[in-house]
């Protein structure tokens, strides 16, 4: 019995090995599978927080283009609409600031701003009848020497200067002569709010009526700029004259802006002439350039070579000039000099 039990218990050993063995290995799976399964747990997990991540800097910048977008969009609504705005709305202009330039501009030649201070006149509606006085401004008026000739004169200028080289001048005859044309005007208005009437003569005992012939039409850019200085300058000593007889004083006013603008034409033709006869000089030195050139090309070489052949032909000249058969005395036509001779070779031997 026994034997018999030992056996049976030594033969069921052998089994519970086996399904220990076995359940070793499912333990071992499982353990694997699990470990697995954790892994991928664990990647999934890093996998969403790397999109969740990503995808906040998404947003982040569709945020920041939308705005870029939303300005840009707003700017040009801005510009369209301050544009819209300029056209509609004119700008309004200031009466006291009329014929300035703005600080820092450089108006073009052509411009009035350039040839007058700008300054504001005075009212003139408060002047009354006057006609003496209204008299005294009409040689400024419509004299040879008045505004009306220098508008003509300037306006003649402009229209004949058509060149290239004339282009500057031609624009500064232009920017006086709508001065001056202002100043016309303004004289005009003074001698019709003083009582008088502003037709285009000086009263006297007969009316001098302004003319065409008044004023010169010279040809040349050079002749032009030489009338119109020495045209300015008698302006000037007019102005100061009659500022000298004037006592209301608001023509004095008037008059005084005026005077300052014709001293301002003054300059400006003084530096037009200055340059017409910087550039007159320039066209003489272009002219002498070649000839100075030609000499400043020779190089010593050929220098020497110029001096050896003068030498040479001098040299050949002066052996000619020996080898020539002296000129035979030329035989006087009467006979006295040989018995003259005669006489004398006589006497001596006696």
């Amino acid at each position: 019995m026994t034997s018999t039990t030992s056996k049976q218990s030594a033969a069921s050993q052998p089994g519970r090995s086996g399904t220990a063995s076995r359940s070793a290995a499912g333990a071992k799976k499982s353990a694997s599978a699990g470990a697995a399964s954790s892994a991928s747990r664990k990647s999934g997990a890093q996998s969403g927080s790397a999109r969740s991540s990503k995808a906040p800097a998404k947003s982040a910048a569709a945020k920041k283009s939308a705005s870029k977008t939303t300005l840009k969009g707003a700017a040009k609504k801005t510009a369209s609409t301050a544009k819209k705005a300029a056209v509609k709305t004119p700008a309004q202009k200031n009466p006291s600031t009329r014929g300035t330039a703005a600080k820092g501009s450089n108006p073009p030649l052509g411009s009035r701003t350039r040839y007058t201070t700008g300054k504001a006149y005075p009212d003139l509606s408060v002047l009354k009848p006057d006609i003496g006085l209204a008299k005294a401004l009409y040689e400024d008026y419509a004299g040879q020497i008045g505004e009306i000739s220098a508008s003509m004169i300037y306006l003649y200028q402009n229209l004949k200067l058509t060149t290239q080289d004339e282009k500057k001048a031609a624009a500064v005859m232009h920017g006086i002569y709508l001065v001056e044309l202002s100043h016309l005007q303004r004289l005009g208005e003074m001698i019709n709010r003083l009582g008088a009437d502003a037709n285009f003569a000086v009263p006297g005992v007969e009316k001098r009526f302004w003319r065409a012939d008044m004023i010169p039409y010279p040809k040349t850019l050079k002749a032009m700029v030489g009338r119109d200085l020495s045209f300015e300058k008698k302006t000037v000593q007019s102005y100061e004259n009659t500022l000298h007889r004037v006592k209301e004083p608001t023509v004095r006013k008037t008059l005084e802006l005026i005077l300052e603008d014709e001293r301002l034409h003054v300059k400006a033709l003084e530096q037009l002439e200055k340059e017409i006869s910087k550039r007159a000089g320039t066209a003489a030195e272009k002219t002498r350039a070649p000839r100075a050139a030609r000499s400043q090309d020779v190089t010593p070489i050929q220098r020497a070579t110029s001096k050896k052949n003068d030498t040479v032909v001098r040299a050949n000249q002066g052996e000619a000039a020996k080898q020539r058969p002296a000129a035979p005395r030329a035989a006087h036509s009467s006979g006295r000099p040989a018995r003259a001779a005669a006489g004398r070779k006589a006497e001596k031997r006696s």
